[in-house]
């Protein structure tokens, strides 16, 4: 196998590799709990932008091996291409680019193929015969390849991106967005009851559910257990918060919400590094039997 059959290779999977660990962190994230927005959408962001750098190299690296064997400026078409973007660069480059280059039997200076004798030595070009000694300008576009691949994984990116924005409440709430990951989590929300239990969280790690009551009446039961770390629990009305450490909770907490108005609330479990955690919340309204 030649170098340039192993560049491609070696090239293309690469993308193939991306794209497979773009993939297993997508199913990972989906078994082990990491839903929060935040995480998503940042690793969507950040795939998206790892393959349109990707697309950038492919194409550079194509141009400036194809501008040397045609005799022209590589590393000025790739100011172009970097300034015009890749996909504009290209066409330019292949609408403007030079006649391809062959190179002559007598003295081995690169000509024209269209030349009837070489601009060095004045020997008759032989046409297809002076062709066997040339390097095959064709060759090489694996790069291209590569590029394409990377250009569609940059779309995807981009299009999940744009429908988690599009489809998720949440998606611009300060609140649900996270910087840590949580691990092995089991989560439901039935009506007023929230349940949560996971493994582990990492530090400033969030979740949130939303609750209507129906007046100031109302009250929250919360029942949580953890092993080291701090768990604070956010109250959240419009402007209005208040913050309650829940990490050593002793005795279930009754906490009234009378300083609330009818209508929704958010209640966001702040977890710094807690591991083990079992909690349930729930909403009792007046009318609740």
């Amino acid at each position: 196998m030649n170098s340039d059959k192993k560049k491609k290779y070696i090239i293309i999977g690469i993308v193939v590799l991306i794209a497979a660990i773009i993939l297993r962190v997508a199913v990972w994230g989906v078994k082990e709990g990491i839903g929060t927005i935040s995480l998503l959408a940042g690793g969507l962001l950040f795939g998206g932008l790892l393959c349109a750098l990707l697309v950038y190299v492919c194409i550079c690296i194509w141009i400036y091996r194809d501008c040397i064997k045609r005799g022209e400026n590589g590393l000025l078409w790739m100011i172009i291409v970097f300034i015009a973007t890749p996909i504009l660069g290209l066409i330019i480059y292949m609408v403007t680019r030079g006649e391809n280059r062959i190179l002559c039997r007598n003295c081995g200076y690169r000509i024209r193929q269209s030349a009837r004798y070489c601009e060095n030595c004045g020997e008759e070009n032989q046409g297809r015969q002076g062709e066997m000694a040339v390097e095959k300008s064709s060759k090489g576009f694996g790069f291209i390849i590569a590029a394409i691949l990377s250009g569609i994984l940059m779309l995807g990116c981009l299009i999940s991106f744009i429908v988690l924005a599009f489809t998720t409440d949440d998606f611009l709430d300060k609140n649900t967005w996270n910087t840590g990951i949580i691990m092995a989590s089991i989560e439901n929300k039935w009506g007023d009851d929230w349940n949560l239990s996971f493994k582990y969280a990492s530090e400033g790690f969030r979740k949130s559910a939303k609750f209507r009551i129906d007046d100031n009446q109302a009250v929250l039961h919360a029942q949580v257990s953890s092993e080291e770390g701090q768990l604070l629990m956010h109250i959240i009305q419009d402007e209005k918060e208040e913050i309650i450490d829940v990490s050593n909770l002793k005795e279930p907490l009754v906490y009234p919400l009378t300083e609330y108005k009818a209508g929704k609330i958010q209640v966001v479990l702040e977890i710094n590094g807690a591991k083990n955690v079992k909690s349930k919340i729930q909403i009792e309204n007046p009318g609740d039997s």
